[in-house]
């Protein structure tokens, strides 16, 4: 391989790693930015089993990172305050209170 060839597929994966990196960054400033606290409207999984949950008429989508295990309820309430990456799920009826970090 020549020197202009190495250097095209360095150029490429860096634009690729870095066009990464820059949707990750993203993803956690729109995470830490979210702020809600209310009852579970209703709850969607992907075919991911990535949640998007409804409180308070607005659409939450909760992205990757986090494993839900399906224990979102429609019912159930969820605080996630700002600045923290933290959701806080309190399941109807028991009370129970699980973190998700």
């Amino acid at each position: 391989m020549n020197k202009k060839k190495i250097i095209g597929v360095v150029i490429l994966f860096g634009v690729f790693f870095g066009s990464l990196f820059w949707r990750h960054a993203e993803a956690v400033k729109i995470n830490l930015n979210r702020q809600f606290n209310g009852t579970i409207e209703n709850v969607i999984y992907d075919e991911k089993d990535i949640p998007t949950v409804t409180v308070d008429g607005e659409q939450y989508s909760l992205g990757v990172g986090y494993d839900f295990q399906h224990k979102i309820q429609q019912g159930d309430s969820m605080i996630k305050s700002k600045g923290s990456r933290v959701y806080k799920l309190i399941k109807k009826g028991s009370g129970l209170e699980i973190s998700f970090e």
